[in-house]
């Protein structure tokens, strides 16, 4: 389950439309999260139209039902900082409608490729005209720009996720009655002590070329935070807001990680009802800015409920802006009481995994509206690997609406659950360069005797002689693999490792012709009185006659 990069997923809600139809804008929004690392973008555009403009364009229960493909193919998003040419046309299906308010609304989704390496993209949408009622910008040409990092991060591993936002084409408020608009933001974003991303708002800059004719064209507003305060001095009238929501890394960050725009307009309406005559919402049990967590392949339901002000005065419409794949029931009302009802369900998609808002409000007879509640509908993957391992003897990993098995290191998956080990002994030894021993899920080398393991499968000889002689008592010899002890001239091997003496003279004495004297390690010989030495073992006569008469006298 994981999660998405430099393939990163741009979510667009933009209310868009094309130059030939140019009094139809409803403002835009735009979105994206990333989904690998590898400079593909999956597009999700969210468009809204007047709705009674043509049959193109026109949406009503069936036109959602039937997941038609509306709207037209000759406007484009358009790359315009390190990247170019167009990201894709503005056809959609359509999620939402507005009888009264007379606007259709709708995404889609199709797959763009940024350039190998990029590192930061913009894109936007831009041509003319704003409607012709604005009180500042009439007639406008207008833009929304997208901006982010493609970059992955340090702190998270993977590329950054922009902000999540979504507002209704118009925002209804009543003259002179203060309110605030709050710009609904959530971010999927977590990083070091579980934190998410810093989330900040602010007016779109002309000189970024973010907002066209309609830069800060709501004279008398406010932003604080991420809410559009409008005071009771406003004037009656049309107005475009042009906001960009940010994601910063950590509150002290300067530098924004994408950019969001957010456009819609303002019906400032001049009523003679008293400010605490709206419509409310009631018995839905949300609450504005709520986080709800949907398990992905699970179907989410709601009934949405309103009560009127009062007697004589109906709810007309319970408007929503839904994520694709959204149904709304028609509005029935509770008869005998102030209320109506609508019921919602959603089952969520694969690539809805994630932040996803949901905003609704009512409307009433009296054209007053009760105030919005925006939801984060967060969507998790199932994990079937957190029951019983899912079954899976040893390793269980979750994907996007399933899971497989697989088995640890020296283990073949057998079946779809189980693993048996392998014997990797039976190829080619395991690659042991003697003996090789299996063991459930791994193997051992050994070396034979005289040798040393060298590494996990290799082996080398050890030098015996070169510790303690090998143990021999004279002479030690080193041999592949083995070793043998010798000894010295005149001694005898006793067992492997000992020497004795050589007693020469026990075997035809020595050699000696007369006497044989034995000692350590040797040997001599020696001749009887009147012999003399002949060599080392010889002996012969001495003549002593020969020698001054041998001393005699007279005769030798």
């Amino acid at each position: 389950m994981g999660t998405m990069t430099a393939a990163a997923k741009l979510f667009i809600f933009c209310n868009l439309l094309g130059l030939a139809f140019s009094s139809h804008f409803r403002g835009a929004v735009i979105q994206w999260s990333p989904v690998n690392n590898n400079g593909a973008i999956e597009i999700n555009h969210r468009i809204a139209w007047r709705r009674s403009f043509s049959t193109e364009l026109y949406c009503d229960s069936s036109t959602i039902s039937s997941s038609s493909l509306i709207g037209y193919n000759t406007d484009y998003l358009t790359c315009r900082v390190g990247c170019s040419g167009n990201v894709g046309t503005m056809q959609y299906y359509c999620t939402d409608f507005s009888v009264n308010e007379d606007w259709s609304a709708g995404e889609r989704s199709y797959t763009h490729t940024f350039p190998s390496g990029l590192t930061s993209f913009e894109a936007s949408y831009t041509s003319c005209c704003w409607i012709s009622n604005l009180v500042v910008g009439r007639d406008s040409y207008w833009e929304v720009r997208v901006a982010g990092s493609l970059s992955v991060r340090s702190d998270t591993g993977s590329v950054n996720n922009s902000p999540v936002t979504s507002v209704p084409p118009i925002v209804r408020i009543q003259q002179g009655c203060p309110a605030v608009v709050v710009i609904p933001v959530s971010d999927v974003d977590i990083h070091s002590g579980n934190v998410r991303d810093d989330i900040r708002c602010r007016w779109a800059s002309s000189s970024k070329e973010e907002c066209s004719g309609v830069c800060q064209a709501f004279p008398g507003s406010t932003l604080s935070g991420c809410n559009l305060q409008v005071p009771a001095s406003v004037g009656a009238g049309w107005y475009a807001v042009a906001l960009q929501v940010e994601d910063f890394a950590t509150t002290s960050s300067t530098t924004a990680m994408s950019s969001v725009p957010v456009q819609f307009l303002v019906n400032v309406f001049s009523s003679s009802a008293s400010c605490d005559s709206q419509p409310t919402l009631t018995g839905t049990n949300l609450d504005n800015g709520e986080t709800i967590g949907i398990t992905f392949g699970d179907t989410w339901q709601m009934t949405l409920t309103a009560e009127s002000s009062g007697p004589g005065v109906s709810i007309v419409d319970i408007v929503t802006v839904s994520p694709l794949g959204f149904s709304k029931s028609g509005l029935n009302h509770n008869v005998g009481t102030l209320t109506w009802y609508v019921i919602v369900t959603w089952t969520p998609s694969q690539s809805q995994v994630g932040a996803n808002i949901f905003c609704f409000f009512a409307q009433d007879s009296l054209s007053l509206v009760s105030p919005q509640i925006c939801v984060t509908l967060e969507v998790f993957d199932s994990d079937e690997c957190d029951t019983n391992n899912g079954g899976c003897q040893q390793v269980c990993t979750n994907t996007f609406g399933g899971y497989f098995c697989s088995c640890n290191s020296g283990y073949t998956l057998q079946g779809t659950t189980a693993c048996v080990d392998d014997n990797e002994c039976g190829s080619s030894n395991g690659g042991c360069s003697h003996s090789c021993h299996n063991n459930d899920g791994s193997y051992t080398c050994s070396c034979n005797s005289g040798y040393t393991s060298s590494g996990f499968h290799g082996c080398v000889d050890i030098d015996e002689c070169a510790s303690n002689n090998g143990g021999c008592q004279q002479n030690c010899q080193n041999n592949i693999g083995s070793y043998t002890c010798s000894c010295n001239i005149g001694y005898s091997m006793n067992g492997f490792h000992g020497c004795l003496d050589i007693d020469e003279c026990s075997s035809n004495n020595g050699g000696c012709v007369q006497n044989c004297h034995n000692s350590i390690g040797n040997y001599t010989c020696s001749c009887n009185t009147g012999y003399a030495s002949n060599g080392f073992h010889g002996c012969v006569d001495i003549d002593e006659c020969a020698s001054n008469n041998g001393g005699c006298q007279q005769n030798c």
